[in-house]
């Protein structure tokens, strides 16, 4: 075990949760502007709670490319488990500290957990075909998708559903598509294996 924490560098990935919980939290309302093609106006506000989480999911996905060697796939151990069990730990971790960040009026505590549920969601369902090195390249991408096409014709606050790493906390159906995206992808990861890694020579 002193072993796979040590692969895993879990203390720097602890590091990375609470730090960026903290600031996606305390700061996420405030807001850059994007090009957007829908929706009034040539540019959109993206809120930084929509673009933070990116780098927990970002650190999980190269944490775990990093430990996925042959000498691991090859361990006794339930690796798919303890894969996932990384993955939770980091959603738990984000997530309690963003929850403690409530108790100071945090902002963007609830847009932050939703966002990291969501996103570690869509790499665990990719990841049997990108493998873990290059899986956070999809909330990455999608995330540029929604902030350029997610605001639905009527005005710069409206939102598209499937947009949801954009939208504020006052609508619960945003979360929709996060929590199937957890669950769909966790079963994908305690499932199937992520694909193997490209050698590099």
């Amino acid at each position: 075990m002193i072993w796979w924490l040590r692969t895993h560098r879990v203390i720097l990935l602890a590091a990375v949760c609470i730090a960026v919980s903290l600031v996606s939290s305390l700061l996420g309302t405030v807001s850059f502007l994007f090009p957007k093609l829908e929706g009034g106006g040539p540019f959109g506000a993206v809120p930084l709670y929509a673009a933070l989480p990116l780098a927990v999911s970002i650190t999980v996905s190269t944490l775990l490319g990093e430990a996925d060697k042959p000498v691991y796939r090859t361990a006794a151990r339930p690796r798919l488990l303890y894969d996932w069990l990384f993955s939770v730990a980091a959603i738990v971790l984000s997530c309690g500290t963003a929850l403690l960040t409530l108790f100071v009026a945090g902002p963007g505590a609830i847009e932050t957990m939703r966002n990291l549920v969501g996103f570690v969601g869509l790499q665990w369902i990719v990841a049997p075909y990108l493998s873990y090195r290059y899986q956070a390249i999809v909330p990455v991408l999608y995330v540029f998708v929604a902030a350029v096409f997610g605001r639905a014709p009527g005005g710069q606050g409206h939102i598209a559903l499937w947009a949801w790493p954009l939208a504020p906390s006052t609508d619960s159906s945003f979360w929709i598509i996060p929590v199937i995206a957890c669950l769909v992808g966790s079963i994908v990861a305690l499932t199937r294996g992520p694909a193997l890694p490209r050698i590099r020579y």
